[in-house]
């Protein structure tokens, strides 16, 4: 049977934010997310630091919408023991809290005590010293949340038991940084998924590849297991650098209308263009078919299912783009739709690292960055914008 195809309409695009005429860098103006807060607030973070392990639990641009998306108000720094207090995304659990994941600033290494390193990783980007997470003593440095009970109006912090095997502390970039959810999803059994992309410790060396890490609560996110994993296997012959890679990165996960679980993940990173990659579970997770090629490009891809039954993944460098599938299994996919024309060199349109937030059935908001949206001279400028994506029935 032919699955079912759609139609994909977006907006026009809401400019949210814009950098100044001074703000080039890589970083700035850059790597959204959306989440609803329990008053229906639309909330908008993006990344105003420079890319980098020092920018970890620094200040994060924020934006507000009543209104689903149509208009926008920035607030410098929120804080407070309200809503607006939040270090990172958050999740509405079923118990009726809200949690959040939380970065700690990455401490110096300077002057810090050690222990000595399992092993190095010379990566396409930086160069990674791994140490055993159980010998770290004082600077074994915690998985940190924040949570807002039910019915309350005050954030409580607190550390998370996360397991799994093989887990490593690293420095980077002259510092250590503390470990941290990079996503969290609440999944259509009920569980709370964090998605990793973690250097383990193999057979007692580094594994020099990283690899998809999903974790899986059933607490509301106050302990943490292993639910899963997916080794780096590329196709060589799809991705000639396929040696060389860092390995799978960057995943996310939804579950599909016919039950199974559909993941998505990155290849892509210092040595040049390539591609992405996609599996499928039909054990909840805890088992994954052979990846295959999704797209020969995407970053921080994002997934989101929506009710009627069509599933979203936007991704893209160079551009960005929003592709669909109507295929219950998500076996076969639509063309995909630009958001975000792609540039002849990727990094100078877009960085690709996008969200999407369900508004209806049908109805998608979109966050991402377009780095040549004209200023008040005319001049392009980095720019975060939001745009709705509208689902429309095809045939069967």
């Amino acid at each position: 049977m032919t699955p079912r195809s759609c139609r994909i309409v977006l907006d026009e695009p809401v400019i949210v934010a814009q950098a100044g005429a001074d703000v080039n860098g890589w970083g700035p103006y850059q790597f959204c997310g959306l989440e609803r807060l329990t008053d229906g607030t639309v909330h908008l973070k993006f990344h105003v630091e420079a890319d980098s392990a020092k920018a970890y639990g620094l200040n994060m641009g924020h934006a507000f919408s009543n209104d689903d998306g149509k208009t926008w108000r920035r607030v410098e720094n929120p804080s407070g023991q309200t809503d607006l207090y939040l270090p990172g995304q958050g999740v509405l659990l079923p118990n009726g809290d809200r949690l959040v994941y939380s970065s700690l600033e990455s401490p110096s290494m300077k002057g810090l005590r050690l222990p000595r390193p399992v092993g190095e990783v010379a990566a396409s980007y930086c160069h990674y010293t791994f140490y055993r997470i159980e010998e770290m003593g004082e600077h074994r440095l915690p998985w940190r949340f924040y949570r807002l009970p039910r019915g309350q109006s005050r954030w409580i912090e607190e550390h998370a038991d996360v397991e799994f095997d093989g887990q490593l502390l690293y420095t980077v970039e002259e510092v250590l940084p503390a470990p941290q959810m990079w996503r969290m999803r609440l999944m259509a059994d009920g569980s709370l998924w964090g998605m990793q992309y973690p250097w383990k410790l193999v057979n007692g060396k580094v594994d020099p590849k990283m690899r998809v890490q999903f974790l899986r609560s059933t607490d509301n996110g106050h302990t943490w297991t292993s639910h899963g994993e997916i080794p780096y296997q590329p196709i060589a012959s799809a991705d000639p650098l396929a040696a060389k890679r860092d390995g799978f990165s960057e995943p996310d996960a939804t579950f599909l209308p016919d039950g199974s679980v559909f993941a998505l993940f990155r290849t892509q990173d210092g040595n040049g263009n390539g591609p992405s990659y996609c599996s499928r579970s039909t054990d909840g997770g805890r088992t994954w078919s052979t990846p295959r090629i999704f797209d020969e490009r995407g970053v921080w891809p994002d997934l989101l299912t929506l009710k009627c039954g069509v599933t979203l993944a936007a991704y893209g460098r160079p551009g960005l783009f929003v592709r669909p599938t109507a295929d219950p299994t998500g076996e076969t996919w639509q063309e995909r739709v630009t958001v975000v024309p792609p540039a002849e060199q990727m990094g100078l349109d877009t960085c690709a690292y996008s969200a999407l937030l369900p508004l209806s059935d049908h109805e998608a908001l979109i966050a991402y960055s377009d780095f040549k949206v004209p200023g008040p001279h005319g001049t392009p400028r980095k720019t975060i914008m939001a745009r709705r994506v509208r689902v429309e029935s095809g045939h069967t």
